[in-house]
């Protein structure tokens, strides 16, 4: 005998309500989250997206054949990391609406379409009683609301989702064999693009074999991963007849780690950090949700919630500075590894749990033996968590949106099963819907996250649109050169004014032209724009200050530029969030 009241009355709640109904639908999902995004400029590496579209609206047959400044010095296209599917969706948006960001925003609601619905498509495969509260918490969770600008991280799982969702309905039942072949022509496609949007997506090569195999579909499990192949190899063959090279070979050897064995395995590890710092924010739903499963007590749950809320409040509301202590160690830090740890650990045992829980047969009698989706579940797992060291330079939230998926859909089949009665014994019964506060608070976290991530991506943009207004007042309309150093937004919103790039070593300004720099607060930390390798600094008595533009605002929480890259998803910043200099040139100067 099965215990279900529990399950019944958690899922009436949620299904009962047209309210939820409605907000949980795919595409309202999408279209809130493409709102949200629109609100959002354009930012860090959405920058250069936008110049391969440009150039790839006018030259489609030669995605790379143009020179980018991206880094310290320009350079051949080629040379960026850039796979081009999403390229061209993006060139398409700029064809038809050129440098119009709010509508380049709402050209990407149909990859967020398609993410929904195949999220949904999954969750009803492997977790189908969970499916109703579950999306809205993944399509509003840390790693995914965020993270929706104009990069390739969204689309890319978007397509890689699809693929696996088809391919799921696909090996789980026996279909007439001209379906069988359309079909698993098109999971390959699909994959094969998703991995020439974002090679962070090639992880998803053996997660589609393995569920193949462990449904014993060897024939389709081969011609769908042929396929795939035959897609992504394609696309690199026509980059070695236009370049001479493949780009995904030229920028596996770019990043190769040089040195001994030792020395690339201690820079592997040194990505530990990152993963349990940028954890600590991106699974604290998951281990809200796996102890409430578990059936630890509410008051003990609700208390973990609200420590997290709290630590999270504090490291967000207070300067950084206020939270090191005496020994030189930041609390921030300390805050969001340790929860990070927590979570990853809470992770790891739902993804066991939903493996190794036992299952009551029909009979209550004797357990079932281990399910399929949860070795596949399992595997899936590891491999993102093997893939995040294996294809990660540098710790960023967006490296972890696999894993992130992978184990909500682990959390929501631990609420999709039944128990056997005598695990429900006692005051923790196991529950199979969360109540609406969990829901609410676990998705709280994104909503937060991504509300800051918009407020801090502004300050590049005004801060340029200022900049511009006092170099009209000076110039009365009369043309002159202005040079500006700073990648990401800031560049894009410079060179939208007709501002001229600084190159380190290649420019040279003269007396009477006008330079407009980001100030950071010093020359020992990664801030925002980056302005590369070679610090730009103007000579001392050789200009004049026609102004210093400066954004700040009273909450310190900020994600540019560490939720994109660093160790720790939000802080407390020790600074205005941008400072920019207006100057005018006395003497000749070359930077």
């Amino acid at each position: 005998m099965t215990t279900v009241s529990q399950h019944g009355a958690g899922l009436v709640s949620y299904e009962a309500s047209r309210v939820w109904f409605l907000f949980s639908h795919p595409l309202v999902l999408a279209g809130l989250v493409t709102v949200a995004n629109g609100l959002k400029p354009v930012v860090v590496d959405d920058t250069a997206y936008l110049l391969y579209a440009q150039h790839i609206a006018v030259c489609p047959r030669d995605p790379y054949g143009f020179t980018i400044f991206w880094y310290t010095w320009p350079q051949p296209a080629f040379e960026v990391l850039a796979p081009p599917v999403y390229l061209y969706w993006l060139a398409g948006g700029w064809w038809l609406f050129g440098d119009h960001v709010a509508l380049l925003k709402v050209w990407t609601w149909p990859w967020l379409v398609l993410l929904a619905y195949s999220l949904r498509g999954l969750l009803r495969q492997v977790a189908s009683a969970a499916a109703g509260w579950m999306l809205p918490l993944l399509l509003f969770s840390p790693a995914v609301l965020p993270a929706v600008n104009l990069m390739l991280d969204i689309p890319a799982y978007a397509l890689g989702s699809a693929a696996l969702c088809l391919w799921g309905g696909l090996v789980q039942r026996s279909l007439p064999l001209a379906q069988t072949i359309v079909r698993t022509v098109l999971v390959g496609l699909l994959l094969g693009l998703a991995a020439q949007t974002k090679y962070s997506l090639l992880t998803f090569f053996p997660v589609l074999l393995l569920w193949g195999v462990l449904q014993r579909r060897w024939g389709i499990t081969v011609a769908a991963v042929v396929t795939a192949s035959a897609v992504f190899w394609a696309w690199e063959a026509y980059c070695l007849w236009q370049y001479g090279a493949s780009h995904f070979w030229y920028h596996v050897q770019a990043q190769r780690q040089h040195g001994s064995f030792l020395d690339q395995l201690w820079a592997k590890l040194e990505l530990v950090g990152p993963l349990c710092g940028y954890w600590g924010c991106l699974g604290a739903a998951i281990a809200w949700l796996t102890v409430w499963r578990l059936g630890i007590p509410s008051p003990v749950v609700r208390c973990l919630v609200g420590m997290w809320l709290g630590g999270m409040a504090l490291v967000g509301l207070l300067p950084e500075r206020y939270l090191v202590l005496p020994d030189g160690s930041s609390l921030v830090a300390l805050f969001w590894q340790g929860a990070g740890v927590v979570a990853l650990i809470t992770a790891a045992t739902a993804v066991l749990l939903q493996a190794v829980l036992l299952q009551s047969t029909p009979g209550g009698n004797a357990p079932t033996s281990v399910g399929k989706h949860a070795v596949f579940l399992l595997l899936w797992w590891l491999i993102e968590l093997a893939g995040y060291f294996l294809l990660t330079p540098f710790g960023a939230a967006r490296r972890l949106i696999g894993l992130t998926l992978v184990s909500h859909l682990a959390v929501g089949r631990l609420y999709d099963r039944i128990v056997p009665e005598s695990m429900a014994a006692g005051s923790g019964v196991p529950r199979h819907a969360p109540p609406g506060w969990l829901v609410a608070a676990s998705m709280s976290v994104g909503i937060t996250v991504a509300t800051i991530d918009v407020l801090d991506a502004y300050p590049e943009k005004w801060c340029v649109e200022q900049a511009a207004r006092v170099l009209r007042s000076w110039l009365n309309d009369q043309p002159e050169t202005v040079w500006f150093a700073g990648h990401w937004g800031f560049q894009h919103y410079a060179q939208r004014q007709g501002w001229q790039p600084l190159v380190p070593q290649e420019s040279r300004v003269c007396p009477g032209q006008f330079v407009v720099l980001p100030v950071h607060p010093d020359a020992d930390h990664f801030y925002r724009p980056h302005v590369g390798s070679r610090p730009i600094v103007l000579p001392a008595g050789g200009y004049e200050t026609l102004a210093e533009i400066v954004w700040d605002d009273p909450l310190a929480a900020q994600t540019i530029p560490n939720y994109y890259g660093g160790m720790l998803p939000l802080i407390g910043r020790n600074h205005p969030r941008l400072r920019v200099l207006v100057a005018q040139m006395r003497t000749d100067w070359q930077p």
